[in-house]
């Protein structure tokens, strides 16, 4: 499930009865009329909380309430629960999950109206709710709502038995936790499930511009090479510099004893430097290392005193 914060009207306050005739009937290529009756049908079934005496004036009630706090500009607070495709909650549950939702937002006894909708593949509930009390007439405090909607909804996704969708909180030791700095980061460099969000700045690099960093591509073909080859008996430096050779490829040492493998006018058009001040992409290339270590060790012992 997941829960989204509708954005407000930037230009003057929200209007209690165009967003209820939204939610009962939808607006524009939405609309639907009778063959029978030519009144306008409703768009999904509705919900109404117990601070409303009257459906069909829930709007005008829930106006009259905001008035009385002329220090709230916008008294509506607009939320949408969707469910993931393939889910159908029942009539119990998308209420239950109203009521959570409302109750997690300090409004449980607020007016709020509620509707089901169904326009494309996933089942959604459009929940409009006055943030002035009926009662008292004080304001409910939005801050950090998204974070408090999203604990919600992984309790509702427990209680109810709804597949987890990513948010801001997850389900840990039988409760809702938020994610942490760490997780948030990742998550938003995740582009869809739960995979493991991409890691150093030659995957971020492949992760924004959809293109294969120079340390990933050497990985690959390169090292399968490499390593074949080193499978191989009586192997000679000459044999390693040509084999890197035929992917456009260098190994040389930098410093005293970082290795660096750079691209030189390649195929492929790698012209990748890898030099020793850049010590976090020197280490990932882990491969020429223990390239160099094994060419070394053959050197040493069958080939002394041999060219590199």
């Amino acid at each position: 499930m997941l829960a989204v914060v509708c954005e407000a009207r930037k230009r003057g306050q929200s209007s209690f009865g165009k967003l209820a005739h939204y939610l009962q009937f939808g607006s524009g290529r939405s609309l639907k009329v009778s063959d029978e009756t030519g009144e306008v049908i409703e768009r999904g079934q509705m919900y109404y909380s117990e601070a409303i005496l009257s459906a069909r004036y829930a709007d005008v009630e829930m106006q009259a309430v905001a008035r009385q706090n002329t220090r709230v500009k916008d008294a509506i607070f607009h939320y949408v629960l969707a469910w993931q495709e393939g889910e159908e909650p029942a009539v119990e549950q998308w209420q239950a999950a109203v009521k959570r939702t409302q109750e997690a937002m300090g409004m449980a006894d607020h007016q709020y109206v509620a509707a089901l909708h169904r326009d494309a593949t996933t089942w959604h509930v459009h929940v409009m709710s006055n943030r002035v009390h009926p009662d008292t007439y004080g304001c409910a405090d939005l801050w950090k709502c998204h974070e408090r909607l999203d604990i919600a909804i992984r309790e509702i996704e427990n209680l109810q038995g709804w597949k987890a969708s990513r948010g801001l909180a997850r389900w840990q030791d039988g409760r809702a936790v938020l994610l942490t700095k760490d997780e948030k980061k990742r998550q938003r460099l995740t582009r869809a499930g739960w995979q493991e969000a991409p890691q150093g700045p030659a995957a971020q690099m492949e992760h924004w511009r959809d293109e294969e960093s120079f340390s990933a591509w050497v990985k690959g073909a390169p090292a399968q090479a490499l390593n074949a080859l080193m499978k191989r008996e009586r192997v000679s430096w000459q044999d390693v510099h040509a084999e890197l050779a035929r992917f456009g490829l260098t190994l040389r040492h930098c410093g005293d004893s970082t290795t660096a493998m750079g691209g030189s006018a390649s195929p492929g058009d790698r012209t990748t430097d890898i030099g020793s001040r850049d010590s976090g992409a020197a280490s990932r290339l882990s491969v020429a290392h223990r390239v160099l270590e094994r060419c070394a060790a053959f050197s040493a012992r069958r080939f002394a005193g041999g060219s590199r």
